[in-house]
């Protein structure tokens, strides 16, 4: 199923590596996890498990000028002490960001291949051993005309590709522009844009092969209010061809308001109201970060074409800073995968880290209230962590973590979980674990 993530894949991977041969920097770097983990409740519907893990990983990363890259290689051996069953999982990960014209195109992209693609459950467990690959593509052109507007002009693909025919697969492919005034000249603000989604399901099990398309063109206006806040008014048309849902090309409108708030650069708040085709809802958006102490939260009433599900971030996955690396999955591998059903998904996030000289904390939440638009169907997720890191050697850092989930799933049925992990983290050539592709910590 590969034919068409391989050769864009490889051929970014070329991009980054050819650039800058003079001044490009190769380094290599090698980790060993061994960790252990008890639940009484494994994936919400297991029962009580322990799983044992050892993942030995080595990190190839390459610095240019113009090209910043990464490959991760690992193999993660998983054994599960109740079920009396082991899962071997090789993964490769490929990353890659940077210039191809200078101030004027770039571009990022990613590729995973695993049995268990990173964001999604830490296990899988089913019997299937069958390879996913994931790929993302974003180059884009980007342009500052003086003092008068920005250009932007971007290309989006996202694809989940299964190794046989008999699983579900997803692509999406998205245009978007905008042209715009920056808030940094101060005074009238003003901006246009629009943007197009293709998004395609195949799924030959359930003989399933849909797709739908959406579309939006906007305005803004605004006004800088001294050097630290500015506030913006946009309004737009939008077209949603969802099948069964909205099977028409009548455009709807909508329209948002938002108040920006940045009093320092280490302050920063957002908060705003939107109206659209799926009804209203907040924005809001909060960092703030005093010497050594991240704060984030954020509130959000976003629409998706599959019911979401919250990742489980176990202590098998690597913490970053404050907030539970979960991804809102355009579309879950199951039978919900179809393009004629919408959720409607509020969600509050919370996150806490504080950064020691040897000890780190991290303390942080979701929650998730999904509502079928056009249906009956609901479900509401939580999860929550406390994570605690304390580097015992140069080479040794161990952590403690504990993790709460809790869900009112479709069929009106609560479930929850309690995870406690432990796990050793061996770092050979003592390098910080920073993705170079954006800045967190991987």
């Amino acid at each position: 199923m590969y034919k068409n993530i391989i050769p864009a894949s490889l051929l970014f991977t070329l991009l980054g590596s050819m650039s800058a041969p003079v001044q490009a920097e190769w380094e290599v770097y090698k980790f060993l996890d061994i960790g252990a983990e008890a639940t009484d409740n494994l994936q919400l519907f297991a029962g009580e498990e322990v799983v044992f893990s050892v993942r030995p990983s080595i990190e190839l990363e390459f610095s240019g000028n113009r090209f910043n890259s990464e490959i991760i290689g690992s193999v993660e051996a998983f054994r599960f002490n109740e079920r009396d069953d082991e899962i071997i999982d090789p993964r490769l990960q490929l990353e890659t960001a940077g210039t191809l014209i200078d101030n004027l195109l770039f571009t990022n992209a990613s590729l995973e291949f695993g049995k268990v693609i990173a964001g999604d459950d830490f296990f899988d467990l089913t019997e299937d051993s069958d390879t996913q690959a994931r790929l993302r593509l974003n180059p884009f052109f980007a342009r500052q005309i003086g003092q008068l507007a920005n250009l932007f002009v971007g290309y989006g693909h996202q694809s989940l590709d299964n190794e046989t025919d008999g699983t579900v697969d997803f692509q999406q492919n998205s245009v978007a522009f905008s042209l715009n005034r920056s808030p940094r000249f101060g005074g009238f603000l003003w901006g246009v844009g629009g943007n197009y989604e293709l998004s395609r399901v195949n799924d030959n099990e359930a003989d399933i092969d849909e797709s739908f398309d959406s579309s939006s063109i906007f305005g803004s206006i605004g006004y800088t209010l001294g050097q630290t806040a500015f506030f913006e008014v946009i309004g737009g048309q939008e077209i949603n061809d969802f099948t069964e849902i909205a099977n028409d090309d009548d455009p709807s409108a909508f329209a948002a308001a938002r108040l920006h708030w940045t009093p320092s650069e280490r302050t920063s708040v957002v908060v705003g109201f939107s109206d659209r085709f799926f009804g209203e809802g907040p924005t809001l958006s909060v960092s703030h970060q005093v010497r050594s102490s991240l704060l984030t939260a954020n509130w959000t009433r976003e629409v998706s074409n599959a019911d979401v599900t919250l990742d489980a971030v176990t202590p098998f996955s690597d913490v970053d800073d404050a907030i539970i690396p979960t991804d809102i999955n355009l579309i879950d591998i199951d039978e919900n995968a179809t393009a004629n059903r919408l959720f409607v998904d509020e969600r509050f996030s919370f996150g806490y880290k504080r950064a020691g000289r040897r000890s780190d904390l991290i303390v942080d939440a979701i929650f998730s209230d999904q509502t079928e638009l056009g249906g009956d169907a609901t479900r509401s997720q939580f999860i929550g962590r406390i994570a605690f890191d304390r580097q015992l050697s140069p080479l040794t850092t161990l952590r403690l973590q504990y993790e709460h989930l809790l869900e009112d799933n479709l069929q009106d049925e609560r479930d929850n979980e309690n995870r406690v992990g432990l796990r050793f983290i061996f770092n050979f050539d003592r390098k910080e674990r920073v993705s170079i592709i954006d800045g967190e910590d991987s």
